[in-house]
Parts: structure tokens; sequence; C-alpha cells
């Protein structure tokens, strides 16, 4: 949250570069397991010190990783409700887009968009491993599927979507307890 701000530019920084390299390094490297977890935590505490001593660096991954959750949810909901989209370049462009415009807020509006990226940012976490421990990823790895055109094994069912709705739930959470009570300026 935006009360303890250097700790939250860490963990977004952490998060964000461990996810990233970690999902690259099982596509991309035959390494053994604890050669990938050893890169990828090297990686992962070096962006953090990065984030945290470079402020606009951690308010800018925070805001790119809250627009990438954000643009991939729209996604997701368009593709599910309305029609199908034929080309992978628009979830590109729209997760792109949607994650530069939240990075360069981040970067103007510190405070207001620095509560937003972590509540959304921590909510998509969580319910991230609620799946995980419920369905293995069933909801996560449909939702990757559906939005960039890949083939869709497992069809979720109605509890995988209560799943996913705990995401905004959290996030919703997130945002009054940080607006209404941690979040405030002195």
């Amino acid at each position: 949250g935006y009360k303890y701000q250097r700790t939250t530019l860490f963990l977004m920084g952490f998060t964000s570069a461990t996810i990233l390299t970690y999902f690259i390094s099982l596509e991309r490297s035959n390494l053994r397991i604890e050669y990938t977890l050893l890169i990828t935590a090297a990686i992962g505490i070096f962006a953090g010190i990065l984030c945290t001593t470079v402020m606009f660096c951690g308010l800018f991954v925070s805001g790119l990783s809250a627009g990438i959750c954000i643009g991939m949810a729209f996604l997701l909901g368009f593709a599910t409700l309305f029609a199908e989209y034929n080309t992978i370049s628009i979830p590109l462009g729209v997760v792109i887009t949607v994650a530069v415009l939240m990075a360069g807020a981040a970067v103007w509006w510190k405070r207001v968009i620095l509560i937003i990226s972590t509540c959304t940012f921590g909510g998509i976490l969580l319910a991230a491993g609620v799946d995980y421990f419920i369905e293995d990823f069933l909801m996560m790895i449909y939702a990757w599927n559906k939005v960039f055109l890949l083939d869709i094994v497992d069809t979720p069912c109605f509890f995988s979507w209560i799943i996913l709705g705990v995401w905004p739930l959290l996030t919703f959470i997130g945002l009054l307890v940080q607006f209404l009570k941690t979040g405030k300026e002195k």
C-alpha cells in the first residue's frame, strides 16, 4: 500500500520480474528447476532493489503490472460475452495500450494509482493462489488461452467463475481499506 511505499515498490518489482522470468525460463530454457528458481530469484531481487531505489521505475512497474491485469480482465470479459476476434494483434494491442496508459498514470498521479495498482495486482495474485489450490490453475489457463486465441482444453464451471470473482472483491476491499484508513497522507 501507500503507507509503506518503498516496501510496496520492492514487492511489485520483485513479484513482476519473478513471474515474468519464471515463465520465460520455463518456456525457453532446458535447465534443471533448481537453476531456474535461482536465476528467477536473483533477477527478482535485482528488479525489486531497482524499483525501490529508482522511484519512477517502481511506479512505472506497478502501473504496468496493474495495466496488464486490467487489460487481460477486459479482454476475457469481451471474448467471453461478445464476438471472438480472429487476430492476435487485437489482444496484444489492448494489453499493451492499457498497461502503458496505467504506467504513465502511475508516474503522474503517484499516490492514487499506486493504491489502485497494488490492490489490483494483489487481488489477482490472491485469486490466482485460490485458483491454484482449488482447481490447479484451471481459470488462469482458460483466461490465458481465451485471450490469446489458443486451444481451450477445459472450460470452467460456475465455481471457477466464482473463484475469478474473488479478484474484484479483494480489489474493492483493498481500495476501501487504503483510501479510508492506511493510504491517507499526513
